[in-house]
């Protein structure tokens, strides 16, 4: 490995490049300072021109043997031009806008992930679990911490050969967000220590929120169901349904694929209690409870992953062909996938085949409706994300693996355009991808091996890394607030902050395209109306606000609540918070209040009225824009740039946006445009020689205010300035009323 580093200077002469650094750490040729981190350092760096300061530093890392650069941090700031950790750089082979880092280490083949639904806040509280083939569900809590929550799980050795019959244990994982408990799938030893290995489903139970396992029931047990390496029992979820979902290989039979009386090559369907639900599609209770009751879809080969998409409702899954032909497809209840030994039998229901084999082995949906879309911009909302680990431990970068790649589905599930590679392994070791799971703040995975000075396949010392999205290239957020959502320009005769009494369908097609259009512009922020929408007020309008705006329409960017608008809600104020913060608003306009809402807000998270995950949810979206807009490394505007301010090119912009935003409500007789022969204008009302009233509320004040509060040209001066000496221009600025 090289390490690379140049100095920028703060130029004042630049006549001469800086000193070269003296590296600190590491402190010699070889030395790892911390094996699940980059750590380097520098002594403050110097130039030989006067005057000349670090401005910032290029870190990169390169490999010898293949003069590839794997790894770079561009023109660094602060203290980190001279101190720099592994989590402020990105991996090269990756898509531009993402950061691959280290979220857990130290783990022994590294299976699968499942996070913790609703997870606690605090930095111990359970945040995902980890299945270690070899029998360990680690746990991983907020503050990276990774710990044993069950152990012991394999009551067989099976650290055999690797690549081959050493290939098998505990492997599939997911959380009941209900209760905390924890399914996991693995093989057990029917006779120890020799004999066959069946599948089963066990559920743990933990009484200390989720830190370690007090119980454990097998809730499943397959008896005569033999399976070995690669093939056995994997994959599990829980359906929108409420059921879990098991996936299991052939067991290197391929007749038991199509047979329905066998459990093997199946996807089944089953309560949480083990037993099978009486709506499976070959349910048949008459003849006693096989295993033909717990099918939902058959003629798998080896269905190691499978995730559920939100926007049609459906299952799909992974697996590996033989020579030719890995699989990526749509679960159909009561569907056969055709798998008999032949590989061409894969191509039966395939949305793509990966010819020649990619050992795709798990994916993940990037979806609104998980984790608020993981942090990842709106463009990847829906994508598919599936995990290629290539040949079994094999060294270095590999065309046919060790990179996650994405796919695009249109809405009946069919390949619209991928694989297109996410990110790629690019070393020199045997680190791979195979775990996947979308989180709350991006995409982890699982590389299986340890990486660097192994001694076999089954060395501790293997990761979990998280994938995460941090602006494109050049990427600047745009915290243009679009306003006031939805309807308030439809409210029952023009009443402001009236009601918008129409349907939901008139409501999408006359006052919801603006805002599909801000969000394809990218606008970082929606303020909500103080109108209503049939009565419902939009502060409190959860349907509208997270269902449609977040969840539908993919909104990434923080919805703001106007000025003391939560107030206008019905019942008391700690009502009025939880009902307005559940129902979407992620930051509240607090005009005098604000202490009172803080310790309020508090409370009701406490009592559990407002989830910890709707908090999580709306600081995300806040920090993402804040982050997008640099505001963490330049918290503070230029000043230099005040005197910029009424430019004469920011006057052509403001004239532009007038003209394309004026609307022309009424021109009876085409009175409009003037025509030039007019002998007569009759110009009236007092606003139209007033700038102040002309420019309205938000100009240079606050509410704004009357007279030349600014420089400008009013429509009577405009008139003035435009007409000819051959027109008669008349104006009546000022009126008196009559009592009467």
């Amino acid at each position: 490995m090289l390490l690379a580093l140049g100095g920028n200077v703060e130029p004042a002469n630049a006549q001469s490049p800086p000193n070269p650094p003296v590296i600190t750490e590491p402190a010699r040729q070889g030395q790892i300072v911390n094996a699940a981190d980059i750590h380097m350092e520098t002594q403050t760096m110097t130039d030989p021109d006067s005057g000349d300061t670090h401005y910032c530093s290029d870190w990169e890392i390169w490999a010898f043997s293949t003069s590839e650069r794997l790894w770079e941090a561009s023109c660094v700031t602060g203290v980190e031009k001279v101190h720099i950790h592994l989590g402020d750089g990105t991996f090269a082979g990756s898509q531009a806008g993402y950061k691959v880092e280290v979220a857990a280490n130290d783990l022994r083949l590294p299976v699968n992930i499942a996070f913790k639904p609703n997870a606690g806040a605090q930095p111990d509280d359970p945040y995902f679990y980890v299945t270690e083939l070899y029998g360990t569900i680690k746990v991983v809590t907020r503050n990276g911490a990774v710990k044993d929550y069950a152990d012991n799980l394999i009551n067989f050795n099976p650290t055999g050969a690797f690549p081959g019959s050493g290939e098998q244990g505990l492997s599939g994982i997911v959380v009941d967000a209900a209760t905390g408990d924890v399914f996991a799938s693995l093989l057990y030893d029917a006779a120890p220590p020799n004999g066959p290995h069946y599948p089963k489903v066990v559920r743990f139970h933990s009484n200390d929120g989720g830190l370690t396992a007090a119980a454990q029931t097998t809730i499943l047990d397959m008896p005569g169901e033999s399976q070995g390496q690669s093939h056995f029992i994997s994959n599990l979820s829980i359906g929108p349904d409420g059921k879990l979902y098991v996936h299991l290989g052939d067991g290197f039979n391929s007749a038991t694929a199509l047979n329905l009386n066998s459990f093997r090559g199946k996807i089944l369907r089953v309560n949480f209690d083990g037993t099978a639900p009486a709506d499976n599609p070959f349910y048949n209770a008459s003849d006693g409870i096989t295993a033909t009751d717990y099918v939902f879809a058959y003629g798998f080969r080896n269905p190691f992953g499978g995730d559920w998409r939100a926007a049609d409702g459906f299952h799909y899954e992974v697996e590996n062909g033989p020579e030719r032909n890995d699989r990526l497809a749509k679960v159909m209840a009561g569907a056969n996938y055709g798998w008999n030994g032949n590989g061409n039998s894969l191509t039966t229901n395939a949305i793509y085949n990966w010819t020649p084999p990619h050992a795709p082995v798990n994916m993940s949906f990037i979806q609104p409706q998980t984790f608020g879309g993981s942090g990842f911009p709106a463009g990847k909302m829906d994508h598919v994300f599936v995990t290629e680990s290539g040949p079994t431990w094999a060294s270095g970068p590999q065309t046919t693996g060790k990179r996650i790649v994405e796919f695009l589905l249109d809405a009946a599930g069919k390949l619209v355009s991928g694989p297109t590679t996410l990110v790629e392994y690019n070393g020199a070791g045997k680190a791979t991808a195979v775990g996947l799971a979308a989180g709350p703040d991006g995409l982890y995975f699982t590389d299986l091996y340890k990486d660097q000075d192994y001694g076999s396949p089954i060395d501790r010392g293997a990761n979990v890394w998280r994938v995460k999205f941090i602006g494109e290239a050049g990427f600047t957020a745009n915290i243009t607030s679009a306003k006031h959502f939805v309807g308030d320009g439809g409210t029952a005769n023009g009443r402001d902050q009236g009601d918008t009494q129409v349907d939901e369908t008139t409501l999408r097609q006359i006052h919801l395209p603006g805002y599909l259009a801000a969000i394809e512009a990218g606008v970082g922020s929606i303020m909500v109306s103080f109108s209503s929408w049939n009565g419902q007020k939009m502060h409190g309008n959860k349907y509208l606000l997270t269902d449609l705006l977040k969840n539908e329409l993919w909104f990434t960017g923080f919805l703001i609540s106007d000025w003391g608008g939560i107030d206008q809600l019905p019942g008391d104020y700690a009502s009025d918070v939880e009902t307005s913060i559940n129902a979407g608003l992620d930051m509240i306009m607090v005009p005098q209040r604000y202490k009172e809402f803080i310790s309020t807000l508090k409370n009701l998270v406490n009592q559990g009225r407002v989830p910890r995950s709707r908090i999580d949810d709306a600081v995300r979206r806040i920090l993402r824009v804040k982050m997008g807009l640099g505001l963490f490394e330049h918290p503070f505007t230029d000043r230099a740039l005040t005197a910029a301010v009424g430019a004469s090119a920011h006057r052509e912009v403001a004239r532009e946006c007038v003209r394309q935003s004026l609307v022309l409500l009424k021109n009876n007789n085409h009175a409009l445009p003037l025509a030039k022969n007019l002998a007569r204008i009759h110009v009236a009302g007092k606003k139209a020689d007033d700038l102040g009233n002309q420019c309205g509320g938000w100009t240079i004040s606050w509410q704004g205010r009357s007279g030349n509060l600014t420089i400008g040209t009013t429509i009577l001066q405009a008139l003035k300035n435009t007409v000819s000496s051959k027109h008669e221009l008349r104006a009546i600025t000022s009126y008196y009323y009559p009592d009467d």
